[in-house]
C-alpha cells in the first residue's frame, strides 16, 4: 500500500479490536481518484484472509436502486444465500432492526466487515441506517467501513452526510482516515508498479507535478505513455525518448474530467474553461471582467467548483486542482475561439492586475495572430528583465523571444528583443540554443547593423566564457564578431580582445603554473576611457600590484 502505511495500520488495529468484540466504524475520505475504493478493497481482502465475512454495497450518483440501495446490495438476497429483506416502504425502525438482526446472525460464524462505498451519494435513509448501525451495532465483532469523496459537490449538497459525519467525529469508536495524493517519491514507486521498472527522478517529478500525485491520474497517464511507446523499460529502468513537457492527455481521463465539469451549474463550467487558459492562479475579478459577469456571480460559481474539488484556493487566489485536469478542460476550446478568449483574459488582467506581466505576456503571445496582441510586448519585456534579475536566464530568454514574436510589425523592437534573448540564452550555458538564438538575432539585425551584431556576439561569448564552457564553444562567436567589426576600434572590440587572451606556461612539470598573456594595450585604454563601470572593471588586472596613489586614483574614478 504505497503511501498508506499509517492508514493501513489503523484499520488493521480496528480489525484486531473487532475480533475481540470491540467493533468500530472507519470513514475513509479523500479527493476523487485518490484510491479510497482500492484502499477499502485491500482492507476487505485483509479481512477475508483472517476468515472474516465481507458485505459490500455501493452508492451511485444517479441514486440508482432507490432508497437503501447500498444496504440491499450488501445484505440483500443474492442467489438465495442470504435471507435478509429490506423494504424502504416499511417502518424505518423495523427495517433498521432487521439489518442489525441479520448482522448478528452473520457474526455467529465469523466477524463481519460491512463496507458502504461513496457515501456522498447515499440517500437519506441509507445514511440514517449507517448511523443506526454505528449507534447500536458495534458492540460485537463487526467493522463498518465507509468511503466518502471530499471535496465533492454532491457531498456538499448532502446535508444528511454532514450530520452523520459530525456525529461519527464525536464517537470514540469511529476512526476518520484521509487519503492524500502521493508525494514525488511515492509517485515514483507507484509508476514503477504500473509500468514495470525503476523510475528516474526527472520522470517522477514531472508526472507527479502534472497529476498532483493523484493515483488515478498517475495510473492513466503512465498507461497512456506506455501504450504510446513514450515510456518503456530498458535495463530494469523506465526511459523516455520524448520531451517530458509534452506528456499528452490520456483519452480515458477526458470524459471523466468533463463529466465532473458538466455537473456544475452554469456559469461555473464556463468560468473554469476560461480559467484553464491561464498559466497561473486567478481571481474572481479577472474572470468576471473576461466573462462580463458580476463578481458576486463568479464568486458563487468558484465556491461551487471548490466544493466539487476542481478548484483550490490559496492566499486569496484560485487555481485548478491538477494540471492534467486543467489541460482536459482547456482542450474543449477550438483554436480560433481559444485565441480570442486568451486576448480577452489578457485585457482583463491588464486592467485589474497589471503587475501580472508574465501571465499577460503569455496570453498575448498565445493570441499573437490577433490584432491587439502587441499590447503584451512591454509585459513580456518586464517579465524577462525580472527573470534576469532573479538569475532565471532561461525564463528570461523565453520572454524576450515572446516580445520579439509580438513585435512582428516593429522590426527594430523585434531585433532588440531577439538580441537580448540570445544573450540570456548564453547565460544558461546551453551552447546549441545560444547559437540558434544568435542566428535569429543576427538575421533580424541585418547587414546594416554589423556593429550591433558584433556587440551581441561579444556579450554571448563573454557569458559562455565566464560560465566555464570550452573555449572552442565560444571562440567562433568572437571571430565572427571581430570580422563584423573590421577596422573599428570601440569598446566591443576591446572586450573581444580580452576574450582572445590565452594562458602562457610559466613552469611545466608535475606542478604547472601559467599566466594570462598581457592584454592588448589599446583595448585597455579604450575600456578605461569608457563611461561604463563594468567596462572599466574589465580592464583591471586582479593580480597587478598597485601603489597607494594608484589605488586612490581608482577609487576616485
Amino acid at each position: 500500500m504505497i503511501g498508506r502505511a499509517i492508514q493501513s495500520q489503523r484499520v488493521a488495529a480496528a480489525v484486531a479490536a473487532a475480533e475481540s468484540g470491540l467493533g468500530s466504524a472507519v470513514i475513509v475520505s479523500g479527493e476523487s481518484g485518490v484510491g479510497k475504493s482500492f484502499f477499502a478493497q485491500t482492507m476487505a481482502d485483509l479481512a477475508v484472509e483472517r476468515g472474516w465475512g465481507v458485505a459490500r454495497g455501493r452508492c451511485f450518483a444517479d441514486a440508482g436502486g432507490g432508497a437503501l440501495a447500498p444496504w440491499r446490495e450488501a445484505l440483500g438476497d443474492q442467489g438465495g444465500k442470504v435471507e435478509t429483506r429490506l423494504d424502504s416502504r416499511d417502518d424505518l425502525a423495523r427495517s433498521f432492526e432487521s439489518v442489525l438482526a441479520d448482522v448478528s446472525r452473520r457474526l455467529a460464524a465469523n466477524p463481519l466487515l460491512l463496507l458502504i462505498d461513496d457515501l456522498q451519494w447515499a440517500d437519506p435513509d441509507s445514511l440514517r441506517l449507517f448511523r443506526h448501525v454505528v449507534r447500536f451495532g458495534l458492540e460485537q465483532r463487526v467493522l463498518l467501513l465507509g468511503t466518502v469523496r471530499s471535496p465533492d459537490l454532491d457531498g456538499a449538497r448532502n446535508l444528511g452526510l454532514d450530520e452523520v459525519l459530525a456525529e461519527l467525529a464525536r464517537d470514540d469508536r469511529c476512526v476518520a482516515l484521509n487519503l492524500r495524493p502521493f508525494t514525488e517519491e511515492e509517485s515514483a514507486a507507484f509508476i514503477a508498479t504500473v509500468a514495470g521498472g525503476e523510475v528516474p527522478q526527472a520522470i517522477a517529478r514531472i508526472m507527479a507535478a502534472e497529476t498532483g500525485g493523484n493515483p488515478l491520474y498517475l495510473r492513466e497517464l503512465t498507461r497512456h505513455l506506455v501504450e504510446e511507446g513514450k515510456l518503456f523499460a530498458q535495463g530494469g529502468r523506465l526511459v523516455t525518448d520524448f520531451a517530458l513537457s509534452e506528456l499528452g492527455l490520456p483519452p480515458s481521463l477526458r470524459p471523466l474530467v468533463r463529466q465532473r465539469v458538466r455537473r456544475l451549474r452554469e456559469p461555473a463550467g464556463e468560468l473554469l474553461r476560461r480559467a484553464a487558459l491561464l498559466t497561473g492562479s486567478f481571481d474572481a475579478a479577472t474572470l468576471a471582467t473576461a466573462a462580463d459577469l458580476p463578481t458576486s456571480v463568479v464568486v458563487e460559481a468558484l465556491d461551487q467548483a471548490r466544493a466539487a474539488g476542481l478548484v483550490r484556493s490559496r492566499d486569496g487566489r484560485n487555481e485548478l486542482a491538477h494540471a492534467i485536469v486543467k489541460r482536459a478542460i482547456a482542450e474543449e476550446w477550438g483554436p480560433e475561439q481559444r485565441a480570442h478568449e486568451q486576448l480577452r483574459l489578457a485585457t482583463a488582467l491588464a486592467a485589474f492586475r497589471p503587475e501580472e506581466h508574465a501571465e499577460i505576456a503569455s496570453l498575448c503571445h498565445a493570441a499573437r495572430a490577433l490584432p491587439g496582441s502587441e499590447r503584451g510586448i512591454p509585459h513580456a519585456r518586464t517579465a524577462a528583465e525580472t527573470a534576469v534579475s532573479l538569475g532565471a536566464h532561461g525564463l528570461a530568454a523565453s520572454f524576450f523571444q515572446m516580445a520579439a514574436d509580438l513585435a512582428y510589425a516593429d522590426p527594430p523592437t523585434a531585433s532588440r528583443m531577439l538580441a537580448k534573448a540570445a544573450v540570456a540564452c548564453a547565460a544558461t550555458l546551453d551552447v546549441a540554443a545560444t547559437i540558434s538564438a544568435l542566428d535569429r538575432a543576427l538575421a533580424a539585425l541585418g547587414d546594416a547593423n554589423e556593429a550591433r551584431g558584433a556587440e551581441v556576439l561579444a556579450a554571448a561569448a563573454r557569458e559562455l566564457a565566464l560560465g566555464g564552457t570550452p573555449r572552442d564553444a565560444w571562440s567562433p562567436m568572437v571571430n565572427r564578431a571581430l570580422s563584423l567589426l573590421g577596422d573599428r576600434r570601440d569598446p566591443t572590440w576591446a572586450k573581444l580582445q580580452l576574450l582572445t587572451r590565452r594562458l602562457l606556461p610559466v613552469i611545466e612539470g608535475p606542478i604547472a603554473i601559467s599566466r594570462f598573456q598581457p592584454a592588448n594595450p589599446d583595448a585597455i585604454r579604450i575600456l578605461r576611457q569608457s563611461n561604463d563601470e563594468r567596462d572599466f572593471a574589465a580592464s583591471l588586472e586582479p593580480h597587478d600590484s598597485r601603489t597607494p596613489d594608484e589605488t586612490a586614483d581608482l577609487r576616485t574614478r
